[in-house]
């Protein structure tokens, strides 16, 4: 205890010295609360609050020497005034990198296109894993008609971050007129942002390309994307590019069985409607109390069950119940058949079977009326062309027209769709 000093505070130079130390604690905490209240405004004051000005001035005064409160005054400033205000935050922060690459888009919006690349540049060099820095230094580029400079500088932004990366393929797609091979040569190395630009051509309608890119991924690479090509299935059907989407659905999972040109679980051997995620099996569209479709292990017209409808006194005048979506080749010829069996059934607009252009949604043939009431297995033939631009037909369950109160009953099974290409 022998080297604490003792101050007698009742002498009054003890008493000087104790005052000017509060003084200069009160002083340091001021001006600490001051520098932290200024940046707390420049940095939680967005560029489009209506009192930028005002806000932008009390923090400037109350943290003079903060880079963020002379980013704020730029934000508030014409463009020199802007370039002006960020030439003191790099002077107060030298080392900082988003001040620099502001300043250099300030430079650029005040036409000194020289100095505007020389603080981009050395953004970049202060921090080279970052794709904010890289992002600006290629869009310069870009506004300065370098596109080898700007590809170079965005292919990296796009590499090191995920958030940048769609923003790089939009930019360079725009640029490149809408073509594929700029965004194919950024994502050529790297497996994650080959499957991002396959998404990315999916969310454009460019199906063809979406798919050749998601293909040279290795099958460890698809498997780790498999979200991705679960949304880019989903979303190219939605389009009416079946093929694709069909393709896309198989290679995750979602339709082992479908097959383009045919039917699929034409026999009902397997559960129809279960899969949410199915496009392209057989979906029941259950809406109305008065009808009920399951499959019957009773009557079938071979295998093990066949599909039995069960209409229960349905008024409604038009229905599609039953349907399925099938991949065709445009402008193809087909022959569409399957067995028929019915028992009491009655109507005076009967079931029949139905296929339209899954493109337009436009009737191409139609079956016979059912026959009424009771009979044995009868096999529906039908025959079709594919029009011109159209790559998916759905095959569905209808009525003939009878009046908006017509209702039908009865029994109706249906077993072994074959679709074949003529």
């Amino acid at each position: 205890m022998n080297d604490l000093i003792a101050i007698d505070h009742r002498r009054p130079r003890a008493r000087v010295l104790l005052a000017l130390a509060a003084i200069a604690v009160l002083l340091f905490g001021w001006f600490s609360i001051r520098n932290q209240l200024g940046n707390l405004l420049a940095t939680l004051t967005q560029e489009s609050d209506p009192n930028l000005v005002d806000v932008s001035k009390i923090a400037n005064g109350l943290a003079p020497s903060d880079p963020a409160a002379f980013a704020l005054a730029a934000a508030a400033s014409d463009t020199s005034g802007a370039v002006v205000a960020l030439e003191n935050a790099v002077r107060h922060a030298p080392s900082d990198f988003r001040w620099r690459t502001e300043l250099g888009r300030a430079y650029e919006q005040n036409g000194d296109t020289g100095k505007a690349e020389e603080q981009l540049l050395t953004a970049v060099r202060l921090a080279p894993n970052y794709s904010y820095a890289r992002w600006h230094l290629g869009n310069f580029y870009v506004r300065q008609e370098q596109p080898e400079k700007a590809f170079a500088e965005l292919k990296l932004a796009a590499e090191n971050s995920p958030i940048y990366r769609e923003q790089v393929f939009s930019l360079l797609w725009d640029y490149s007129g809408k073509d594929p091979e700029p965004l194919e040569r950024i994502a050529a190395e790297r497996p994650e942002m080959k499957a991002r630009l396959a998404y990315f051509f999916a969310a454009r309608g460019r199906a063809p390309e979406a798919l050749r890119n998601w293909n040279q991924l290795s099958e460890s690479e698809k498997g780790s994307n498999t979200a991705i090509a679960r949304s880019i299935a989903l979303g190219l059907f939605d389009q009416k590019h079946f093929a694709e989407a069909l393709e896309f659905a198989r290679q995750y999972g979602s339709e082992n069985e479908a097959v383009a040109g045919a039917v699929t679980n034409g026999g009902f051997e397997k559960a129809i409607g279960d899969n949410e995620e199915s496009r392209f099996g057989w979906t029941v569209i259950r809406n109305d109390p008065k009808f009920e479709a399951a499959p019957d292990p009773r009557v079938r017209k071979s295998g093990n069950r066949g599909l039995r409808l069960n209409f229960k006194g349905s008024s409604k005048p038009a229905f599609a119940n039953i349907l399925q979506t099938v991949v065709v080749e445009s402008g193809g010829k087909y022959r569409l058949s399957a067995f028929v069996r019915t028992e009491s059934l009655r109507s005076a607009g009967m079931p029949m079977i139905e296929i339209l252009s899954a493109n337009d949604d436009k009737s191409l043939a139609l079956s016979k009326p059912f026959l009424s009431g009771t009979n044995d297995w009868q096999e529906v033939v039908i025959e079709f062309t594919v029009p011109q631009g159209t790559n998916g037909v759905t095959i569905r369950t209808v009525r003939e027209f009878c009046g908006e109160e017509c209702p039908i009953t009865g029994l109706l099974w249906y077993d072994d769709f074959v679709l074949t290409k003529a």
